[in-house]
């Protein structure tokens, strides 16, 4: 009985990791079209509003995009990111940049460190057209019946 105690004793020390939290990286959300400045917001998880001045956010190393297979565009180096709390409260990484973006879809790996630690995650976003303004796409009817290929058969 004595030596279970002890070993659940030390299974939950091992497990609780004390002070220490791992920081995650959740979801992106994209705020903006292509052929604007890029505006995006990747989802702090398990972050503090306190703890965000310790937080470090940038473009992964080449060595990383190599290791992951991708291509590391020059045009990636321009993006900016920004620990804060969004307008909704949450604890996020806003993702920017000056110069409009020109690509359909970025590919990037962010590099995120913070005191216990340091992640590097992939994210690719899919850079919708802005939606036009004033014009609606034109309406289609379907064929009726007098103008089906075919007629009624009498030939």
């Amino acid at each position: 009985m004595y030596r279970k105690q002890i070993l659940a004793s030390a299974l939950a020390l091992a497990f609780a990791g004390g002070d220490a939290h791992a920081l995650d990286l959740g979801g992106m959300r994209t705020l903006s079209a292509l052929n604007q400045p890029f505006v995006g917001e990747i989802d702090l998880l398990e972050a503090k509003p306190e703890e965000l001045d310790q937080v470090k956010a940038r473009i992964a190393p080449v060595e990383e995009f190599t290791k992951a297979g991708l291509e590391r565009y020059q045009y990636l180096t321009k993006l900016r990111f920004s620990p804060e709390v969004s307008p909704a409260g949450q604890t996020v990484i806003r993702v920017t940049s000056e110069e409009a973006i020109r690509e359909p879809y970025i590919d990037f790996l962010i590099e995120v460190e913070w005191p216990n630690g340091q992640v590097v995650k992939e994210y690719t976003v899919l850079l919708d057209p802005p939606p036009t303004t004033g014009r609606g796409t034109p309406k289609i009817e379907p064929p009726t019946a007098a103008t089906a290929v075919g007629g009624s058969g009498s030939g």
